[in-house]
């Protein structure tokens, strides 16, 4: 079992690794460090029983002008490293984000998920993740349409 902790600057080549090994749109390691100082941002990764960093999850609160209160939260990266997949740590990286969604009173989560990425398409699913838009050519290398997918959280 994977403990989900808070990124920390020790992560974040390791991070990069797992972001290329896994085919995501790139991201600089300044760019990771960046989001570590962030207010508004969910950065946790999944360690394994030798502290490893396996997998992690990028999202951000999106904060509503009107009120300075976040209401929605957009998932940017989630990745697990390959020898850790199918084994719950990108469940656990998930629940981490949905449960701080309930304890700030989120409406919302959105994420993005390539077109051609039927797993990830199904894993979304399964947490109650529905399609709600398209954006088309909105991935490079290989281009792809990008599939828009949100829970509502405020009708669970």
């Amino acid at each position: 079992m994977c403990k989900i902790l808070s990124a920390g600057e020790v992560d974040i080549s390791i991070v990069k690794q797992i972001e290329i090994r896994s085919g995501l749109s790139p991201w600089s390691e300044a760019d990771y460090l960046i989001e570590l100082n962030r207010d508004d941002s969910l950065f946790f990764v999944a360690k394994n029983e030798q502290q490893e960093t396996v997998g992690f999850v990028l999202a951000r609160l999106i904060m509503n002008l009107d009120t300075s209160l976040s209401n929605e939260i957009e998932i940017y990266n989630i990745a697990i490293d390959k020898d850790y997949r199918r084994k719950s740590v990108a469940s656990a990286l998930l629940d981490r984000i949905i449960q701080i969604g309930f304890d700030k009173g989120v409406q919302r989560i959105f994420l993005e998920v390539r077109k051609s990425n039927m797993g990830a398409q199904s894993f979304y699913k399964n947490y109650s993740f529905s399609v709600c838009g398209e954006r088309k050519n909105f991935y490079t290398n290989p281009t792809d349409d990008a599939i828009l997918m949100c829970r509502d959280l405020k009708s669970i």
